[in-house]
Parts: structure tokens; sequence; C-alpha cells
């Protein structure tokens, strides 16, 4: 089991599994190593303000210490917190269940929605402008009132239906972020557009170049790019379509350095707006399982983020999605330190130390029938003296065979 401990409670014997910072951004060579003397020591407590310890894997009085306070709280609290996740009433706004129902129903509604684009584009067909504004104006009023809901939603991921739910996933994504900037409405609504028909292009690319799970020839890697031109080419006489939203579909996987495609634009060439949306295009492939690619933990695909900027991606605006997203993102799999293992289901904005998480596995990393909500803001804990329950770490995505949309399909039935 790993826990976090300060610095100034570590001792020699001890084992680190990780620090509170990317290893790359610090001086030790290895990822994970052994406390042997007081250097380490020293440079653990200059470098860092915490880390985490591999209980298992201390040895001698180390291995003692850890074991005997893994949670940090003593058993009579452990207790209580048991007792307090069975009264999930004290806990959780029911009103969060019918959010995240009526929201899943939009969220479903959509990917079939755009899926039927694809289909019609493909054979030949026209895109109907008002009907897409009508769904784009849905999803902008849902984000507008339940941001976080939204979010949520956005880890219903299929990789053998990716392109239509990615393409869903990030208009979400886009809108969240745009809300957060203080866009105008009528802004949400272009953002909205360009972001949900951002990838039309590849309805003109043959599907076994599409889930290709082998690397791509040359020949079928420019074809792959195209997909920027050809969406723009496909829309582009459409007068319903605002220039806003065309320079999305064209734009989208140009890079400020102007080592992107399909024109080699830097800089002010690319509008705010498509860098919104060529940051969470990123994110959301980034964190998806795909036909060639297992997804990564939602803080690895914000650090990578951060390291494409500013040469690729727009700084200012990856540290503003990287707040949107938050500490610990909407999604995420996460262990507390009473040893329960669970997802962030909602954000608390008053304190985003402390959100609303769904709880799958008790202390024994036994499955709950029913996913249990723990409110880690909730009053009830200052009943308990010396009961601080708070998350120690971010689990890999499918940690503990967890499946967070089968999670989400469960709390919106």
């Amino acid at each position: 089991m790993k826990i976090k401990k300060d610095v100034s409670e570590l001792q020699i014997g001890m084992h680190v599994s990780d620090l509170d910072r990317p290893w790359i951004e610090s001086s030790f060579t290895f990822q994970g190593f052994e406390i042997t003397s007081d250097k380490i020591l020293s440079d653990l407590q200059k470098e860092c303000s915490f880390v985490y310890i591999d209980t298992e894997k201390s040895y001698g009085a180390a291995k003692s210490l850890t074991h005997a306070n893994d949670s940090g709280i003593n058993n009579k609290g452990l207790e209580f917190v048991d007792t307090v996740i069975m009264n999930v009433n004290d806990l959780y706004d029911e009103n969060v269940g019918k959010e995240i129902s009526k929201g899943k129903a939009l969220h479903d509604k959509t990917c079939e929605y755009v899926d039927g684009i694809f289909k019609v584009l493909n054979k030949g067909g026209q895109l109907d402008v008002d009907s897409v504004k009508n769904v784009v104006s849905e999803l902008v009023e849902s984000i507008i009132s339940n941001p976080d809901t939204m979010i949520w939603l956005s880890h219903l991921k299929d990789k053998d239906e990716y392109t239509a739910i990615h393409s869903v996933n990030v208009c979400i994504l886009a809108l969240t972020f745009g809300r957060t900037l203080g866009l105008s409405e009528s802004e949400l609504n272009e953002l909205g557009l360009g972001a949900l028909l951002f990838d039309i292009g590849k309805s003109k690319i043959p599907d076994n170049i599409l889930k290709k799970t082998d690397s791509l020839t040359d020949n079928e890697f420019l074809l792959m790019k195209a997909h920027a031109f050809l969406g723009y080419a496909t829309l582009e006489e459409n007068k319903k379509i605002p220039q806003a939203s065309l320079e999305i579909i064209l734009n989208h996987h140009e890079r400020l350095n102007g080592k992107g495609y399909p024109n080699g634009r830097r800089g002010d060439e690319i509008s705010m707006l498509t860098r919104i949306v060529s940051i969470v295009d990123v994110f959301d492939a980034m964190t998806s399982d795909r036909c060639y690619q297992d997804a990564f933990q939602p803080q690895h695909a914000l650090n990578e983020l951060y390291n494409m900027s500013p040469d690729e991606l727009d700084q200012d605006l990856v540290e503003g999605f990287i707040k949107c997203i938050g500490i610990y993102p909407v999604g995420s799999i996460v262990e507390l330190n009473t040893g329960h293992t669970g997802v962030i289901v909602k954000l608390n904005e008053k304190n985003r130390l402390k959100p609303i998480v769904g709880l799958a596995l008790n202390r024994k990393k036994e499955p709950y029938e029913t996913i249990k909500m723990l409110n880690l803001s909730s009053d009830v804990w200052q009943k308990s003296s010396g009961t601080k329950v708070e998350i120690v770490k971010i689990l890999e995505p499918h940690a503990h065979n967890i499946n967070v949309k089968s999670i989400i399909k469960k709390l919106s039935e």
C-alpha cells in the first residue's frame, strides 16, 4: 500500500514510490528508491514537501512505522468512516444522480447524432447545419448549468466508436473550458459548433486506416493528415457556418511554432478558439483507450500538455485548462488515506481538494454492490475529531479493474 508522508516524517528504510512532482523535474535518477542515507533524506526534504511511501517495500523500523499508520486515522476513526459511508443521505445530494442521468441521455443522443453525420457525409450527403446548431445550443445550456456533470460524462468512451465519441467529448471539454474563460454565449456556440465538427473530415477517410492498430504507412499518414482540409472543404461553402467555426475545423492541428498542418500556420495566425480545441483534442486523445494506445492518467496528460507549451500550444490557455480540470480531474480513479478506492464524480468549487468521490472498493479492496458517495467537504467529518479523510493518490486508468464507464452507467440509472 502507498501512503502520503510529509518529508519531515521520513526515515531511513522507507521506500519512496512517488514524489509530489514529476520525476523528470527532480534530481533523483531512479523512479522509486529506498532511503538509505541521511543525504537522500536531506535531498528529499530540500526538493519536496511530501512523497508517497510503499509500505510493502519499506524495511526495518520504517516498515513497522508505515504499517502502524497506514491511514493516518486510528481504528475508531476508520470505524466512524465506515459507518458514515453506509449513511449515504448525509453525504450526497441526490440531485447529482438526476443530473448525471439527464446529462447521459444528452451525451448518448449527441454521440448517436454525430455518428449519423459521419455516415451521411461518408455517402456524399449534406449536413443539416440548423440541426447541428440546435444540438450545440443544448450542450451549451447543459454545460452552463452543470459543467462537472458533462466532464464526468466525457469519460464515456469506446475505442471501437472513437471518432464520434471523441468529437462529442472534445466539444464538451472545449465548452466547459470556454465557460471558465468567460466567453459569451454566441462565442460558446461558435466554439461548440467548430469543436463538434472539427474531425468531420475523417468521414472521408477509410475505416481500415482510421482503426488501423499497426503503424500507418507514409501514404496512409498523409491521407490521415488531410482530414483537416477535407472537413473544411466539405463545409466552407455553407454560409450558415461561422468563419470562426470553419477555422477550428481547418486549423486544429496547427501549432504555434509552425510545425503543424495542413498549412504550417504559426502564432497569431491561429485563433484563440482554435487554440482551445487543439488543447482539449490532445487531452481527450491521451486519456482515451484507442486501438493502438492505452489511456493516460489525466494528470499525466495535463503534464504532457504543459510540456507542449509554449512551443506548440498556448501556455496561458494550457495553464487555464489545467486550472479548469482541477487538481483531481473528474473521472480520475483515486485512493483515500482510509484505504478506500473510488472515482472523482464532482468537484467542490470552494475547495478543490475535497470533491465528491464515488467509492467503488472498500478498505479491503472488495467491490461495493452499489457505488457509495463520499463528500470529502461534508460537515459530518467535523463530528469526529482526528478523522481527516483525504485523497492520497491518483491511480492509473483501470486500476483494480475499476471501469469508470460502468460506474457512470450505474449512477445514471
